[in-house]
């Protein structure tokens, strides 16, 4: 681990280097919280609460795979029943940041986004699934080109069965 990047309600990730390779790669580490107090014991339904958003969070970046503007899925594991994902690390300021250096954006610029974002948008509700915490701090803007990138799976859910995609 080489630096903490942030922390939420639910997890802490962390910047890292992927050392089980030649050339060691960045890579973010995301360590689900665990809701317990401190000297409270650990029940059997709160680890499975934990278990199952933790498996669901790592099967929904592993059904998106490969997209261009999507953090590739590395690896997920458990230990002493502490949960990590471990995914591609994304370098470039999120959106927040643009926003708070730069201010405002113009007309033009927020069209530009839109561009940009509804393609990825698009190919996750193909998946059938809802990434539902999109906002500025969850978008980084690549540095290597620019592209905007959607981060943050631990809220995406599967469309309900009776949602309909067609266009009304």
């Amino acid at each position: 681990i080489v630096r903490r990047l942030g922390r939420g309600g639910f997890s802490t990730t962390y910047l890292a280097q992927d050392i089980t390779t030649v050339h060691p790669l960045p890579c973010v580490i995301k360590h689900l919280k665990k809701k317990i107090k401190a000297n409270a014991p650990k029940t059997v339904l709160e680890l499975e609460r934990i278990n199952r958003r933790f498996h669901r969070e790592a099967r929904m970046m592993a059904r998106l795979g490969r997209n261009n503007q999507l953090p590739r899925l590395l690896d997920h594991f458990t230990d002493n029943d502490q949960f990590y994902i471990v995914q591609e690390h994304v370098p470039g300021p999120t959106l927040s940041q643009e926003l708070k250096l730069n201010g405002p954006k113009s007309e033009a610029s927020v069209k530009q986004f839109l561009q940009e974002m509804i393609p990825v948008i698009r190919y996750i509700h193909r998946q059938r699934l809802l990434h539902l915490d999109i906002k500025p701090s969850n978008i980084i803007r690549r540095q290597s080109d620019q592209a905007l990138v959607l981060i943050d799976f631990g809220a995406v859910r599967r469309y309900p069965e009776e949602v309909t995609t067609e266009p009304l």
